[in-house]
């Protein structure tokens, strides 16, 4: 009876000894006062999600990698955070995962599915 007991109060305390891990995601909208800053490639799936933006002047170009096929953007708005085209929509963000800052843009049309997956916001980081 004692061999019992014990084994319960053992398996009661396991919840005591597993590690919780605590996982802080969060995306703050960067507004984009000068489109300089914005230029650049990013990254949501490397080979499958690429969105690559170039800025001349004031004038921003971009183009779509996805599935391994380059589409050019066309008709590019940014209105503070937000960046529309005729092939993606998002906002430019600040990533903070458990304190780790990262600047990139948050995808959030089209729907991307890969490997079984769908995908209805995607976090394409900067590099």
């Amino acid at each position: 009876m004692k061999k019992i007991f014990i084994a319960i109060a053992l398996l009661a305390a396991l919840p005591l000894f597993a590690k919780y891990k605590v996982k802080h995601k969060s995306f703050e909208p960067v507004v984009v006062h000068d489109v300089r800053t914005i230029a650049g490639h990013y990254i949501g799936i490397e080979g499958e999600f690429e969105i690559d933006l170039r800025v001349s002047g004031d004038s921003v170009s971009g183009v779509l990698v996805r599935s391994g096929g380059e589409q050019p953007l066309r008709d590019i708005v940014i209105d503070g955070a937000d960046f529309r085209s005729n092939l993606v929509r998002g906002t430019f963000v600040d990533r903070n995962l458990n304190g780790d800052h990262a600047f990139g843009f948050l995808v959030t049309w089209p729907h991307i599915d890969y490997e079984g997956n769908s995908f209805d916001r995607l976090f394409c980081r900067r590099r």
